[in-house]
């Protein structure tokens, strides 16, 4: 892509992140584009699409990883969908930002039906080691399509 080449964004999300993102993004004066919008419902998608210009809409974030016309995923989705979608993301070919926390532990190891309790009664370590191979996971993941993961961290400096 050329310095002068606006990159084409698909926001997977339109919570409060998706909509932090829509403002910054405006602010790039035409460098970059929100393309498209893909919510869990159409009709939150739809809603953000009107607020912010975005000229198309998915009711599934799978279709939007399959529009050509985009470049790059903003994932503004919950952090225990930031492996899943990052992984599909990849696949499509398409460049990832994906916000703090890379990765989390959400009892993502144990059965479907596990309570909060059963979640935050894990060891320390092994919620560690969860969490780390999901994102080496993502890593590999970007790696192998050869796009990049972007990590969007806004506090680099904190204690």
């Amino acid at each position: 892509m050329s310095g002068n080449q606006q990159v084409r964004i698909g926001v997977i999300g339109t919570g409060f992140l998706a909509e932090t993102r829509a403002r910054c993004y405006g602010y790039l004066n035409g460098m970059a584009k929100i393309v498209a919008v893909a919510s869990r419902t159409k009709r939150k998608a739809k809603a953000y699409a009107e607020q912010y210009g975005v000229p198309q809409v998915c009711g599934d974030y799978l279709d939007l990883l399959g529009m050509e016309e985009i470049d790059h995923v903003d994932l503004c989705v919950p952090n225990h969908l930031h492996r899943q979608v990052t992984e599909a993301a990849a696949a499509a070919g398409k460049h990832i930002v994906c916000t703090k926390p890379l990765t989390a532990y959400s009892g993502q190891d144990l059965p479907s039906d596990a309570s909060d309790e059963d979640v935050s009664s894990q060891d320390r370590r092994k919620m560690l080691e969860v969490a780390a191979a999901d994102a080496d996971a993502m890593l590999a993941a970007a790696e192998q399509a050869n796009v990049q993961l972007i990590y969007g961290e806004n506090w680099n400096y904190a204690p």
